[in-house]
């Protein structure tokens, strides 16, 4: 039996796919993944984005240099403004929004310790980490920090300006996970201590000033203004 006559079309799928078959064959000598599909322009062109994101030297000379956009920073006001509505309008617990600001916080921190890794050309090693944490919300951010820092292998301690006793609400539930996980969370109080603490502060690769939010007023007192 004759097999069919070729169409126009049929040489237009056969110019495509050897058209992507010479792409793939390039990409896949590249280390791109061999499970993206060779005919599916999208997933090449995806592909190449990611090798393109994770190389910026070969970024800038492909595209030009990365420019990055400039971050907004919230007044105190509106902080609080978006807290409540988060709370109120949303019903998104304070221990969520709580939860969030202190991953995020941790991980814009340890990317930040990277780059000064990598800078100064030392390996990956864990990182001391101290936390000094007040005895409001921003002191249980101080908390989340420091347990995500935990969970990522580095040695952390916490420092507290009030008794454990003293927390309220979340800043008291994440403390108490903390110790519970086994972080030393240290009291300064006494001018010995604060001495002490100080030096463990300038031994660190970091330190987290989690003292004072958004509900603080006025001028810092006691054992906050002397941390």
């Amino acid at each position: 039996a004759k097999s069919p006559a070729a169409t126009s079309s049929d040489f237009r799928v056969g110019k495509k796919r050897a058209k992507w078959g010479v792409k793939w064959t390039v990409a896949k000598r590249r280390g791109l993944s061999a499970r993206r599909s060779p005919l599916r322009k999208r997933s090449t062109r995806g592909a190449r984005a990611k090798c393109v994101c994770v190389d910026n030297t070969r970024a800038r000379r492909t595209h030009g240099p990365v420019e990055s956009k400039p971050e907004r920073t919230l007044s105190r006001a509106e902080a609080r403004a978006f807290d409540e509505h988060a709370q109120r309008v949303l019903g998104i617990p304070g221990a969520v929004l709580m939860e969030n600001a202190g991953r995020q916080a941790c991980e814009r921190m340890l990317a930040r310790l990277r780059v000064q890794a990598l800078s100064a050309r030392r390996g990956p090693a864990p990182w001391r980490i101290a936390v000094v944490c007040g005895r409001g919300n921003n002191g249980g951010d101080g908390y989340v920090v420091a347990r995500h820092a935990f969970n990522d292998g580095h040695a952390v301690e916490c420092f507290s300006v009030c008794d454990a006793g003293e927390l309220r609400g979340d800043a008291a539930l994440n403390c108490e996970i903390v110790r519970r996980l086994g972080v030393d969370v240290q009291r300064i109080a006494e001018a010995a201590e604060l001495t002490a603490a100080c030096a463990r502060w300038r031994e660190a690769d970091a330190v987290v000033d989690a003292l004072l939010g958004t509900g603080a007023s006025g001028a810092p007192r006691g054992a906050v203004a002397a941390a």
